[in-house]
């Protein structure tokens, strides 16, 4: 049985080695993206941490719809920081479970994460409940990170961003009584997304729930 010649058994190690490094890379880019979040630094995810030439852009967080093109994406970050610079407001979202493929040529890559967290801000329950509109409450949130990325000028930066929601239940009632208590959707009349959402199916405890997206198989 033939064995591999010492110079496909280095050409082998480098590729691992750099995929390593990339996947580290990555998840450290994520994880800034995390904080910048918890600081409300929008301007600085945008500007920091997308890719700002790349044509596929864009940006899908739970209900808010889809923003393709960095000036898009910015403004609906700006949108965000509005939304979370009011008196009470926590948005924690811990990172879990993390995984990441990247391409054969390591110009691409995607990542899947889960996202779990206390957060308290203003919500609205669906359906309506007159007794609960815009009230500042404590929030179980629940979801999943399912992005892509793109080497720009040497460094990993974001291509695209998608949060899908799982739920958000009040703390005192818990997802089986409440799973979609809060949206993160801005009025649309001040930020407006160039495409509605592609994945909006809150935990249902009624429905065989199937949490997709599925994690990323071997990328080209």
């Amino acid at each position: 049985m033939a064995t591999k010649s010492l110079e496909a058994r280095l050409d082998e190690l480098e590729a691992t080695a750099r995929n390593t490094e990339a996947a580290l890379e990555i998840i450290k880019l994520q994880s800034r993206y995390t904080y910048y979040m918890d600081l409300n630094y929008t301007d600085r995810i945008v500007d920091e941490l997308f890719a700002q030439k790349d044509p596929q852009v864009k940006c899908e967080i739970c209900d808010t719809g889809i923003y393709e093109g960095i000036e898009s994406v910015r403004r609906l970050f700006r949108a965000l920081h509005d939304q979370q610079a009011i008196r009470g407001y926590l948005g924690i979202i811990m990172l879990e479970t993390p995984f990441v493929q990247v391409s054969k040529d390591g110009k691409t890559a995607r990542g899947m994460w889960h996202g779990f967290g206390p957060n308290s801000a203003n919500a609205t329950y669906f359906p309506a409940d007159k007794n609960h509109q815009d009230t500042l409450t404590a929030l179980w949130f629940m979801g999943k990170y399912d992005n892509e990325y793109v080497k720009e000028g040497g460094k990993w930066k974001i291509r695209s961003l998608r949060l899908v929601c799982y739920f958000q239940a009040p703390y005192e009632e818990g997802w089986l009584k409440v799973p979609d208590a809060r949206r993160w959707a801005p009025n649309p009349e001040i930020c407006k997304p160039d495409r509605p959402s592609t994945v909006f199916k809150p935990y249902h405890p009624h429905a065989v729930n199937k949490l997709l997206p599925e994690p990323p198989e071997n990328i080209e």
